[in-house]
């Protein structure tokens, strides 16, 4: 019953404990985040997407460190969002970061709009991967890179 419970809240963290939620993500996956962002080699002018943002740390941590054209995130959770929005008050004030509550299946993004879409540990969460996939396909421009 926990663990359904745990696997629920990592999945969508909702209700009091949501921002307990958030911090467990982003100390328990600090190195593979911070490895991501290196990874992904972004360029000054990119526009990347996360999906699964969590509590936001890591587009905080990529617009304070790199030059970047714009971050937009996605999660299914609005309580990720909300505190997303509080760490990244002043980008979102200064256009650098946009966040949408939402879901792979279904983003709300035109076509060939990212250089790089990146998720973290939410790959497995995604109800059609296939499909996930192809939506990805289709926000990403020619020679775009998904990191999953």
């Amino acid at each position: 019953m926990i663990q359904k419970w745990l696997g629920n809240q990592l999945k969508q963290p909702k209700g009091p404990l949501s921002k307990w939620i958030g911090l467990y993500m982003q100390r328990g996956n600090n190195s593979i985040n911070c490895w991501t962002a290196d990874l992904i080699e972004i360029k000054e002018n990119d526009v990347l997407l996360e999906v699964g943002i969590g509590n936001g740390s890591t587009i905080n941590r990529i617009v304070n460190n790199t030059k970047v054209g714009k971050v937009f995130g996605i999660d299914l959770s609005k309580e990720m969002i909300k505190e997303a929005e509080k760490l990244n008050k002043k980008q979102i004030e200064d256009g650098i970061v946009e966040l949408h509550k939402g879901n792979i299946i279904s983003l709300p993004y035109t076509d060939s709009i990212f250089d790089k879409v990146f998720s973290i540990h939410t790959f497995y969460f995604w109800p059609d991967i296939n499909q996930g996939c192809s939506v990805v396909h289709r926000v990403l421009k020619p020679g775009g890179k998904l990191l999953a």
